[in-house]
């Protein structure tokens, strides 16, 4: 299986490769606006040119654990599954056009696998999972 083209980021000390068909640009966090929810990935939201998008921190969303920090510095502006929401990481690394093979497929919420890019691993997150994921965060308007 051929890895895509990547946006490599930092999400609470682990690398994250994103499809980059589906990255439609990299922000600053800037101010956020808490909204209630029961999940720990939502951090509220935020303005992004003239409209307001979702942010989600992506390690929570991955791990189901609060960060332990404040908000990060940046967010990555992606379309899933039909939506633009704002995924909060700790840093952008690189736009990656060819990583290396697949070393493992599968393994973990959300990821399509494992791969070698540059001088350490990134696990390569699949677009529809992430996507799924999300709208689990969703709740329907009463």
């Amino acid at each position: 299986m051929t890895v895509p083209p990547l946006l490599v980021a930092r999400a609470g000390g682990e690398r994250y490769g994103l499809e980059i068909a589906a990255v439609r640009e990299i922000v600053p966090v800037g101010e956020v606006t808490p909204v209630p929810s029961r999940s720990l990935a939502v951090r509220g939201v935020m303005p992004v040119r003239e409209h307001y998008l979702s942010l989600y921190s992506l390690e929570a969303l991955l791990t189901g654990r609060m960060p332990l920090r404040g908000l990060a510095g940046a967010a990555v502006v992606v379309g899933l599954g039909g939506a633009e929401v704002a995924l909060e990481v700790d840093e952008v690394e690189a736009v990656v056009e060819r990583a290396g093979a697949f070393l493992a497929t599968g393994g973990g919420i959300a990821a399509r696998g494992l791969c070698r890019c540059g001088d350490g691993l990134v696990t390569v997150l699949d677009s529809t999972l992430l996507a799924e994921r999300l709208a689990a965060f969703v709740e329907p308007a009463a």
